[in-house]
């Protein structure tokens, strides 16, 4: 599978002669696994074990062998964050078909019961690229605790190949500023517009 050589420059954080299986085969597996319906450490495992024929048509894995939670723990525990998306943005892009006229939908969402009362934290919230046509979120970015969409939104406008798209974004996103990077980069854009910027309305 060409399109996984995208990890080849992932950042492998584990002690080089302790691994047993190649740092893509765990990420093919992590995302088959996540997108069939497995949200846990155990149930990745257990899906590797169950689909190994399966998987091997497409990764490596040692004879007769599959990795168990704790490997696939210990690795996302440890693997930088940033450079993660980053390469998983640049897959999906590369694995789906942007075409011309395609609305990609730019939104902000709180994610339910991620208030943490105890600790006082506030919610997670993070600002999401929907491409309607592929049915797919092609990438998300986590607004600064301290901050709020309008700084996540050029983030995440960066990530995409935007040429021919539509990009829709709501009254926080009406900026000069986004719309000439849309522009820029050959994308046309749907902003919403609030009463109370008056001039700009008019």
């Amino acid at each position: 599978m060409d399109s996984l050589k995208i990890f080849d420059g992932l950042p492998d954080p584990r002690e080089q002669h302790l691994i047993t299986y190649e740092l893509k085969s765990l990420v093919f597996i992590t995302i088959s696994a996540v997108v069939s319906g497995y949200d846990t450490f155990t149930d990745i495992a257990l899906f590797a074990k169950y689909k190994r024929d399966w998987i091997t048509r497409f990764v490596p894995l040692p004879k007769g062998k599959t990795p168990s939670h704790d490997i696939f723990g210990d690795l996302f525990s440890s693997l930088c964050t940033e450079s993660f998306c980053d390469h998983f943005v640049s897959w999906v892009s590369m694995i789906s078909n942007i075409t011309c006229g395609e609305l990609i939908a730019i939104d902000g969402k709180r994610i339910r019961g991620s208030y943490d009362r105890f600790k006082q934290k506030a919610a997670i919230h993070v600002v999401s690229a929907w491409a309607q046509q592929n049915s797919l979120v092609l990438g998300q970015v986590k607004v600064d605790d301290k901050s709020n969409e309008i700084t996540a939104i050029p983030k995440i406008l960066e990530m995409l190949e935007m040429k021919g798209a539509i990009i829709s974004i709501d009254a926080v996103g009406c900026q000069k500023e986004i719309a000439e990077d849309i522009i820029e980069r050959q994308g046309d854009y749907i902003l919403a517009l609030k009463g109370n910027q008056k001039a700009l309305s008019e």
